[in-house]
């Protein structure tokens, strides 16, 4: 039957598990407020009706708020990742660092950002302070640190993985003079760990362009006059997609027990 054939579809199932996830219903809310970020702009710049004008934005404040309550717990995450990687003995110095910063980063800029959902929601009332007067700004300048340290780091990753990628061509070139069945063993061995290389390469190059774009969005909410909302609203759009894709892909498609 047509209803069976829906019901037990797995694309359903997966969008089922997708949206049963707190990052799936954030990045889809993150996508829809900057599609509506962008029309804004657009309504703007094409002198449309005002009430049209502030229609889309009050649905982007929506999306926005909406967004607030399911990273209110993200800190201890981040804060989580950074004991690890502080902990971490092996690996290179350098990603060490710029991951180090980034987690804290992230830590600090969702825990101004729950203090953000607090004054919005008027939990919290300015007293002649000034934190809660700038709290937009200040949660700005810690996603943009962190994001610049995640740039640093895609930097670093794609030079070590570009070198390591350089060696195994080498090993690969002159193993002519192996016995052949090492060589057979060892060919296959430096063709995995080769796709492995390839596959860093290529996520280190998709997170650079995500952290390049988002810092535009970033440099926005610190000063609206150095990036405007049109460009910022296209590059949240852009990373909003490629960051679905990413969720999308990693949702299995089994049936949940969760209730």
């Amino acid at each position: 039957m047509v209803c069976d054939t829906i019901t037990y579809h797995p694309t359903l199932t997966k969008l089922i598990n997708f949206l049963e996830t707190n990052n799936g219903r954030d990045k889809l809310l993150r996508t829809l407020q900057y599609v509506t970020k962008l029309l804004a702009y657009y309504l703007l710049r094409t002198g449309s009706s005002v009430n049209s004008y502030y229609l889309v934005r009050r649905l982007q404040e929506l999306f926005t708020l909406s967004r607030k309550p399911l990273r209110a717990l993200k800190p201890l995450k981040h804060l989580k990742a950074l004991s690890l990687t502080v902990d971490n003995e092996l690996g290179d110095g350098y990603t060490k660092l710029f991951e180090s910063v980034k987690q804290a980063s992230y830590s600090l800029y969702y825990g101004f950002d729950t203090v953000h959902w607090l004054k919005l929601l008027g939990l919290l009332r300015n007293r002649d302070g000034k934190l809660l007067v700038k709290i937009e700004q200040v949660c700005s300048f810690f996603w943009l640190v962190a994001l610049v340290s995640g740039l640093l780091q895609n930097v670093r990753q794609l030079r070590v993985s570009y070198l390591r990628k350089q060696e195994l061509l080498k090993e690969l070139a002159s193993g002519d003079d192996q016995d052949p069945l090492d060589k057979r063993g060892n060919l296959e061995k430096q063709k995995e760990t080769l796709d492995a290389q390839n596959t860093q390469l290529h996520r280190a190059k998709r997170d650079l362009v995500i952290h390049a774009l988002n810092s535009l969005v970033a440099i926005n909410g610190l000063s609206q006059k150095r990036v405007n909302n049109g460009v910022a609203g296209g590059a949240g759009v852009i990373t909003s997609v490629l960051q679905l894709q990413d969720l999308w892909n990693a949702t299995g498609t089994a049936e949940s027990s969760v209730i």
